[in-house]
């Protein structure tokens, strides 16, 4: 890793699509990135793009790779104030969602994870979607209920262009 590349990145936005609607307390969703996980998204992405038109592929589901997380929560649950409206902000002036680098972005991380494990509406089984070359999102089944929670979708050229040297 060079020196000036950040080890990860968190991706804080709204959630793309909710089975629960509005029974459910999530409204956002933090997505973790490191850089061994961009390069496993990238190998998926290919693996896609090369097999798409070959065999008919519509999309792919993967299993979480390594090196990528996703939870989802309610905003008003993050128990620092600053950085709830930090974020807020951060959201406002990102047309819906913020990324976060190097330390900054574990600590986001780990704010939306405590906020996510107080939440009436808890999920488990996560997943990659590939349905689009170079497009990608997440989904996590609920826990204790039918159906699915999702991000929204992320080009791996923006996500990308955050790992490069500054």
């Amino acid at each position: 890793m060079k020196r000036n590349m950040p080890d990860q990145i968190t991706i804080v936005a709204q959630v793309g699509s909710d089975d629960q609607g509005e029974n459910s307390d999530i409204n956002y969703c933090a997505v973790q990135i490191t850089s061994e996980g961009l390069t496993k998204l990238k190998e998926r992405l290919a693996f896609y793009a090369d097999h798409k038109d070959s065999v008919a592929l519509y999309g792919v589901d993967f299993q979480m790779p390594d090196g990528i997380n996703v939870c989802f929560f309610d905003l008003d649950h993050m128990k620092v104030e600053a950085m709830r409206d930090e974020i807020d902000l951060a959201l406002e002036k990102g047309n819906g969602n913020a990324t976060y680098q190097g330390s900054e972005a574990e600590e986001v991380w780990d704010q939306a994870e405590a906020a996510e494990s107080i939440s009436d509406w808890l999920t488990s089984g996560s997943s990659l979607k590939i349905y689009s070359k170079g497009l990608f999102y997440l989904q996590s089944d609920y826990k204790y209920a039918g159906g699915s929670v999702q991000t929204p979708e992320f080009d791996l050229l923006e996500v990308e262009g955050y790992f490069i040297e500054r």
